[in-house]
């Protein structure tokens, strides 16, 4: 069991390069570029604009060494009195030192809603799913009308 196990070790993969695909400044910074959109889905069916394309430009310094994250905040203001924290992050996780300043980086992005409806999601992603912006939906029950969801998207490109 022990050879077998050491077999399929040696034949793993390497760690992919944390900042293999990934648009970093050469200060160390990623930049998130991309849009939020918030929508209303009365009882079932498709979801219908309430606000579209808020755009979302924001700088998130990378962590320099394992054990470190760092963290950017943007706050949105949609109709209707839904409102939006979005908080990306770079995590760099604990672990020996690799030839990277910080092998095995990734990112979180979370979403908390807040105003005519409360909801929080949140995803922890690969250089290349998160930059050059997350894709997630967050969604909350309308304080108005219980029936209905409102909620958030994040989107690279505008709609």
């Amino acid at each position: 069991m022990k050879a077998l196990l050491a077999a399929l070790l040696a034949a793993a993969p390497a760690q992919t390069p944390p900042l293999q695909g990934v648009a970093v400044a050469p200060d160390g910074v990623a930049r998130f570029t991309g849009f939020a959109s918030a929508w209303r889905r009365p009882g079932g069916g498709l979801p219908s604009p309430v606000q579209a394309n808020v755009p979302v430009d924001r700088s998130l310094a990378l962590p320099g060494a394992p054990g470190q994250a760092t963290t950017a905040t943007e706050r949105l203001s949609f109709a209707g009195g839904l409102a939006a924290t979005v908080r990306l992050y770079a995590v760099c996780p604990h672990g020996p030192a690799g030839g990277s300043p910080c092998p095995g980086l990734y990112y979180q992005a979370q979403l908390e809603l807040s105003g005519a409806a409360e909801g929080f999601c949140s995803a922890s992603l690969n250089g290349d799913d998160a930059l050059p912006f997350p894709v997630l939906q967050c969604a909350g029950r309308e304080k108005a009308d219980p029936r209905s969801w409102l909620g958030v998207t994040l989107h690279r490109t505008a709609l």
